[in-house]
């Protein structure tokens, strides 16, 4: 296993997006991942979880707090209104070759997806672990909101 960093999201009002705007969002996603890998030069991989999940996992936590302020704006500027919820977490975890996030395992992963389950309809962001780093993810939920 190995420290990583997991971000678990949804996106909000999916059933209002339709098929394609659904799938641009996802598509958006998955471009993140990309940019931010040639940006970070951390390893990510992304995923699509079941209708409006998704999963991204970055092989360098401390690039965790900038992933999740990226993948909300992404997704904010595909259309007015459009958002996601994310869930983040860190620490130990595991990814089988071919790197699939859905097919990844560890405290990591089992942690951010609970947070996510965990997450009120108004919450666009959370952290698990440190109460100083959520807070920060706290504050950046309310901003993101605005």
């Amino acid at each position: 296993m190995t420290d990583l960093a997991v971000l678990t999201g949804d996106i909000v009002a999916s059933t209002d997006l339709g098929a394609e705007g659904l799938a641009a969002t996802m598509h958006a996603l998955n471009a993140a991942a990309g940019t931010l890998s040639d940006r970070t030069g951390a390893a990510t991989a992304f995923a699509r979880r079941g209708g409006d999940g998704w999963q991204m996992v970055i092989d360098r936590p401390l690039f965790a707090f900038r992933a999740t302020l990226y993948c909300a704006a992404v997704v904010r500027r595909l259309e007015d209104g459009r958002a996601t919820r994310i869930a983040v977490a860190t620490g130990d975890g595991t990814l089988p070759p071919g790197g699939d996030p859905n097919a990844g395992h560890g405290p990591a992963f089992t942690a951010s997806g609970r947070a996510l389950d965990d997450m009120d309809r108004h919450t666009r962001l959370a952290r698990t672990g440190d109460p100083a780093e959520a807070a920060a993810w706290r504050l950046a939920d309310e901003i993101v909101a605005g």
